[in-house]
C-alpha cells in the first residue's frame, strides 16, 4: 500500500490497531489492588482501582475487568449499580467496548 499525502493507493485504508485501548481493573479491596499494582509496570496504560465512585471518576476506558468478587449489582455512592454504572461510561466507545467479568 502506498500513501501519498491524505490518499491511499491500495485496497483500503489502513485499520489502527487496537492494543492500546485505556484500560481499568476493578478489585475486591484495597490490598488486591496493590497486589495487581505491583506486578504492572510502571507506565503501564492500565488503572486499578476498587469499586468507590470517586475512583470510577475521570478518564472513561474501554477495557474494564472486574475481578471475581466483585459484586456487579452493589449501590456505589447512591449513583446506581456498578453495572450500570460501567455500562454508561463505556457508551462512548461503541462496539470497541470491552467489559469483561472474572
Amino acid at each position: 500500500m502506498i500513501r501519498l499525502g491524505k490518499f491511499y493507493f491500495g485496497w483500503a485504508k489502513p485499520e489502527r490497531a487496537l492494543r492500546y485501548l485505556p484500560e481499568l481493573i476493578i478489585c475486591l479491596n484495597e490490598k488486591q489492588a496493590q497486589r495487581i499494582r505491583g506486578t504492572l509496570a510502571p507506565d503501564a496504560p492500565v488503572r486499578v482501582v476498587i469499586p468507590h465512585i470517586s475512583q470510577l471518576r475521570g478518564r472513561v476506558y474501554a477495557k474494564v475487568t472486574v475481578l471475581p468478587g466483585v459484586d456487579l449489582d452493589q449501590d456505589v455512592g447512591g449513583s446506581g449499580s456498578l453495572r450500570s454504572i460501567l455500562e454508561h461510561r463505556q457508551l462512548m466507545w461503541g462496539d470497541r467496548a470491552i467489559l469483561i467479568v472474572l
